[in-house]
């Protein structure tokens, strides 16, 4: 397993409606004897909203909290899971996924503190032939109680990863003022020779993401649970990814996103992106938007909400 190897999506492009008698309402909206919830999603891998989608499934526990999110593949015989459960104080305990039969799986487990603030989260890739590795993530905080920077390593290595127990994945730093200014992230790549006596060779390489200053997203209203799965889609390893805003926005939800800047995945690779979302007349984000100068990726998704007795 190579950090290089993890995709970061170039393109996100998301598309959240309603059909006019479920018309989806903010949660200040809710009311003694109501809630709004996500009732499902169409899913568009190329953006087209003209062609077969993949179908978006949520199922709810007796709490309200998301249960289990699916995904029916439109192009084949097969559905991905992920499966959330939580603690007593309703954050989320882990998160486990399903795979299709090619396919690595990644289960989430969330490690807090005394105080309730996450600690860490870790990792287990499964690979289809059964190997694994653990990642760990550990966050550490500013005087505000914001994450301000996050170390991956190796906690078990896997046989056939190529990775050994202790190898340093990333380190990435959120710089702030305001709002969140830059993230910058050294990622690291090993090479084990088994050979008497070993020989290891480590390479690092250097990414950032640079935000504008002025107008910003709120992503705020979006259901936590499905936030963490908006940042795991298509960037299985958030953490280690520095150029996340879904991912940012749930580790610090009151930090908001600014609407555009530039990131770059290697030194002299910068490009400029849009990031924007918008709400429809109740106050509930109808649109959310990531798009990248080289437009290499576009995904799609269409929302529907329902609304249940408290």
């Amino acid at each position: 397993m190579n950090i290089r190897s993890i995709p970061v999506p170039l393109v996100l492009l998301l598309l959240l409606t309603a059909c006019k008698k479920d018309s989806p309402a903010s949660p200040e909206q809710n009311t003694k004897d109501s809630i709004a919830i996500i009732s499902n999603a169409l899913y568009y891998p190329t953006g087209d909203t003209s062609a077969a989608p993949d179908i978006i499934s949520i199922n709810y526990n007796a709490d309200h909290r998301i249960e289990k999110i699916s995904q029916a593949y439109h192009s084949l015989p097969d559905t991905v899971s992920w499966t959330f459960a939580y603690n007593t104080d309703g954050t989320i305990a882990s998160v486990k996924g399903s795979r299709l039969y090619w396919d690595t799986k990644q289960d989430y487990y969330f490690y807090y503190t005394t105080s309730g603030r996450l600690d860490s989260i870790s990792t287990n890739d499964v690979a289809y032939g059964g190997d694994s590795i653990r990642v760990n993530n550990v966050f550490s905080y500013d005087a505000n109680n914001h994450i301000k920077s996050s170390y991956s390593y190796v906690s078990d290595g896997g046989t056939a990863t190529g990775l050994y127990t202790g190898d340093t994945l990333a380190k990435v730093t959120f710089f702030r003022s305001a709002g969140l200014d830059s993230v910058s992230i050294i990622s690291y790549n090993h090479t084990h020779i088994n050979s008497t006596p070993p020989v290891s060779y480590v390479t690092s390489t250097r990414g950032a993401a640079h935000f504008n200053k002025g107008a910003f997203v709120d992503l705020s209203t979006l259901d936590k649970s499905f936030l963490f799965w908006l940042s795991i889609r298509n960037r299985v390893h958030a953490p280690m990814n520095y150029f996340n805003p879904f991912w940012y926005q749930y580790i610090n939800p009151d930090i908001a996103m600014a609407t555009g800047g530039t990131f770059s995945e290697t030194p002299g690779s910068w490009r400029a992106y849009d990031f924007n979302a918008t709400k429809n007349e109740h106050g509930s984000i109808n649109a959310v938007s990531l798009i990248d100068a080289g437009n290499s990726y576009s995904d799609a998704f269409k929302i529907a909400y329902i609304r249940i007795p408290e």
